[in-house]
Order: C-alpha cells, then structure tokens, then sequence
C-alpha cells in the first residue's frame, strides 16, 4: 500500500508538471530596457547583395552606455574624464515588430534588431547609395549598400 501511495504522489508530480506551458516570446520592449554597453561591430558593403567588404571591430573598451527606459526614452551616458562624469542626452525610443526605431535630434533611424540572449542586442542598420570602401592604401571601389551591425551587451 505504502509503495501504491508513493507512486500515485509520483504520478500526481508529473501531471503537475505537464500542465500547460507559456511558450510565447517575451516581450521586446520589456528585454531591451536596461543598461547596454558596446560589443563588437561591422560594416558590411554589398553590391547587387553581394559582400565586397567588410571592417570588423572587436568590442572598444569605453565607459559611454546606453539606457533604453521604459515609456520610450533611452539616455546616452558619455564619460568626460576631465571631470570624471557623465553627460546624458535623452533620446526616443520605439519597437514595431523587429524594428527598433531611435530618434537622436529629431533624426530616426531603424535598426533591425534580435537577442542572441538576455544579455545580447544585435542591432543592423542598412542604407543604399553610393559608398567608397578600400580595394587598397591608395585605391577604393563602390558599393551600392552598407550594413552596420553592432552587438551590444547587458551589464
């Protein structure tokens, strides 16, 4: 009987345990309001879509940061050294779908964004036109687009 009760105590954990499940995303907007430092980054040039140059940067130690706030408004943190303080600029903020919109002095740009996890923000932001990049010291060529893409990291 003792073992009957332990298996039904058993049973009961495991249907429990396979209750319904919240498999639904975590809202965007509540993942991306923190504080975020600079990671890497790249520039990417394309023609016709095809990649004909790339510049990476590993990640630049710096004391600047980013804080996206909630009702829409993200503060850059620049360090001065001289004073050993910050200067804040607020800024503007927004999410429609995978797109992350940032007004800097009346200027909006948008980012297309994704969390590699809850302490990574990948951002792109892709522009067509006309743009030099290096072939050589002393030659450049033209592509037709360039992709910045920046990883920034939760601290």
């Amino acid at each position: 009987m003792k073992k009957l009760l332990q298996l039904l105590f058993i049973f009961t954990l495991m249907l429990a345990a396979c209750g319904k499940k919240n498999d639904s995303a975590p809202d965007p907007s509540s993942r991306i309001i923190g504080k975020w430092k600079n990671g890497s980054s790249s520039i990417v040039f394309t023609t016709a879509g095809k990649e004909v140059y790339r510049q990476s940067t590993a990640a630049v130690v710096t004391n600047d940061y980013s804080e996206f706030r909630a009702g829409g408004v993200v503060a850059a943190f620049t360090y001065v050294s001289s004073s050993n303080s910050y200067t804040e600029s607020d800024n503007t903020w927004s999410i429609s779908g995978n797109i992350l919109h940032v007004t800097i002095q009346n200027q909006t740009s948008d980012y297309t964004f994704s969390f590699t996890d809850d302490n990574t923000l990948n951002l792109s932001l892709s522009t067509a036109g006309t743009f030099s990049y290096p072939v050589s010291a002393t030659t450049t060529a033209n592509a037709d687009n360039v992709t910045l893409n920046i990883q920034l990291n939760k601290f």
